[in-house]
């Protein structure tokens, strides 16, 4: 599938790649980190949906996917995750300084995977956790430590992330328009199961798991 994706590239026919797509979309103006997503860049930005491999009478969900939304711009790449919270999952906030590299295995959390260079071998992993802590690698190397923003915040019934990387951090150079990086995105809800955007393989760095994301 992979292969056929670098075919269709070159190729450039109408007929849709083996991959899903997802837009990653340049704004002008950056969004306020508070975890609100009220900015109107984040109600034009395209919502990227997880396909649940849960029972819903298991994770308590109804008709809400869970959402993950890309924009950029020539600094950052900015990142907004919105999930229905999961029945008898503890979503206790913790206001303490956050870690870096903190054990998120018991939290309900999500795993963004960006393959820069479409080599589906090397990525870098950034995760999230409802409480906004973080534990980030490349190429399973948790020494990589970037520096990146994130805002947490929640309601009875959804946890919302509005996060922000610096560019610098990823690449040498900020992407233009038609660049596509691979892009994995995975939803983990402890005792109960996963939700992936792209792919339903088992092993977490599969690239049967990443989708394309296209900046516009």
């Amino acid at each position: 599938r992979c292969g056929q994706t670098e075919e269709w590239f070159a190729k450039s026919n109408e007929t849709p790649p083996p991959k899903q797509l997802g837009n990653c979309r340049r704004v002008a103006e950056r969004p306020l980190l508070d975890g609100k997503l009220d900015e109107p860049l984040w109600h034009s930005a395209t919502r990227l949906t997880s396909a649940s491999s849960v029972e819903p009478r298991l994770s308590g969900e109804t008709s809400s996917p869970s959402e993950v939304r890309f924009t950029y711009d020539r600094e950052f790449l900015y990142l907004a995750i919105q999930c229905p919270k999961a029945k008898n999952v503890d979503y206790t906030t913790d206001d303490r300084p956050r870690p870096r590299d903190a054990d998120l295995s018991a939290h309900d959390r999500v795993v963004v995977r960006l393959d820069v260079d479409r080599d589906y071998t090397t990525a870098y992993e950034l995760a999230i956790d409802h409480r906004g802590w973080t534990h980030d690698a490349c190429w399973n190397d948790a020494t990589w430590n970037p520096t990146w923003f994130v805002a947490a915040t929640a309601d009875e019934s959804t946890w919302t992330i509005e996060a922000a990387i610096p560019l610098a951090e990823l690449v040498t150079e900020p992407p233009d328009a038609k660049h596509v990086w691979a892009a994995s995105l995975v939803r983990t809800i402890p005792r109960i199961g996963d939700e992936t955007w792209s792919g339903d393989a088992t092993s977490d760095d599969s690239p049967d798991k990443f989708g394309l994301l296209i900046f516009e």
